[in-house]
């Protein structure tokens, strides 16, 4: 196929991916990352087009088939892609997204990897040197103490929906014991989804909080970030089924203003403040009232500070001062927040050398103001 067919093909799919049968466009997205892994230098642009254009494939099968080789891709494109396949609605693509993503990790990390499952005891062994054993104990000891909060906070949780399904699923079984079934399983078969759908989110939550920030960093625009990051979190409502039309959006970030980061550790961490403060707005499940989310960036005091607000329900003193503490697990958004994704994103910005500041107003609003370095300093 030359280029100007290859041309032809990507206007003809944009308009209809069914223009197309499937199993055809699953063996094109194999071809297409078989061409770059054989000579990746060559950009092959054409070929990266399509791919981003089949990540929105409405087949899942075509999604896997790019999850499971998504390693393959050159890396800017590989972040790109795996962030996105990683919040696809389909379990399977994201699990292959998942075990892609590890392999790549450890290929990149080789016999290094074997060396880090001693990390935590050399850490424990400098904190001794730096403030004695009796500060050491004080620090390790207060590091389980939040670990267990955690761990019970997310049981908790967890053991509050499966509560509930059981309850439903008795339901249901009566229901079909009585022959009516149907109506058992429109009324019961939401709530059942929603709880399950809770239970995966929390689960892939507890799993992205483990991963550790990755160390490299490279100038990045800031913009670029924040359109990414801000498409992440459209996206993730998109798959949700949720109309989030009627809260403006307002980004205003100058193309100028540039930073060094690990790229996607950043992207996720915005994506999170970002969805938050959509979900600010949000009344029941799913269901949001009007509103605004604002996301900017400046230079101020010789350091990058992005800020991102809102004009939603706000949070009252105590549970601000709560979650000042970012303990993960703990939300007051019951039926949809996990509790991880501010801590995450509080942790991320950490392990750049940045900070994150909460301000909040009941009834009024919130606002999240991260500041970051702007030369490439260690945490």
């Amino acid at each position: 196929m030359n280029m100007r067919e290859f041309n032809q093909l990507l206007e003809i799919l944009r308009e209809d991916f069914n223009a197309m049968p499937w199993p055809e466009r699953r063996e094109l997205a194999q071809g297409c990352i078989d061409s770059i892994k054989q000579s990746p230098q060559s950009a092959h642009v054409h070929m990266l087009d399509l791919i981003d254009l089949l990540l929105d494939d409405p087949r899942m099968e075509v999604r896997k088939a790019i999850a499971d080789m998504v390693h393959l891709l050159p890396e800017h494109h590989f972040h790109k892609a795996t962030a996105k396949l990683g919040m696809d609605h389909n379990a399977f693509v994201r699990s292959a997204a998942e075990r892609a993503l590890e392999r790549k990790k450890r290929t990149e990390a080789g016999p290094s990897k074997r060396r880090k499952t001693s990390k935590s005891d050399a850490d424990l062994s400098n904190l001794e040197t730096l403030l004695g054993s009796k500060g050491a104990a004080m620090v390790h000891q207060h590091a389980q103490n939040l670990f267990e909060v955690m761990v019970g906070t997310s049981v908790h949780e967890i053991r509050t929906f499966i509560t509930s399904m059981k309850g439903n699923v008795e339901l249901l079984l009566k229901d079909c014991e009585n022959g009516h079934g149907v109506n058992g399983a429109q009324r019961l078969g939401p709530k059942l989804r929603q709880s399950f759908q809770f239970v995966e989110r929390l689960i892939d939550d507890m799993k992205a909080f483990t991963q550790v920030t990755p160390g490299d960093r490279r100038s990045e625009r800031i913009a670029d970030v924040v359109g990414e990051a801000v498409g992440l979190a459209v996206d993730h409502f998109k798959a949700c089924d949720f109309d989030v039309s009627m809260i403006k959006l307002r980004v205003d970030v100058p193309n100028s203003l540039s930073a060094p980061m690990s790229r996607m550790a950043m992207v996720l961490a915005l994506r999170n403040l970002i969805k938050n403060a959509f979900e600010a707005h949000m009344t029941n499940p799913g269901t949001f009232a009007e509103g605004h989310v604002g996301v900017s960036a400046a230079i101020r005091d010789e350091q990058l500070s992005i800020s991102i607000s809102d004009g939603g329900s706000g949070l009252g003193a105590d549970e601000l001062n709560q979650l000042r503490q970012m303990v993960p697990g703990r939300t007051s958004k019951r039926y949809y927040g996990t509790g991880y994704g501010l801590p995450m994103a509080h942790r991320n910005i950490n392990n750049h050398g940045g900070s994150l500041k909460i301000e909040s107003q009941e009834a009024v609003g919130t606002t999240i103001t991260i500041t970051l370095p702007l030369d490439h300093s260690e945490p």
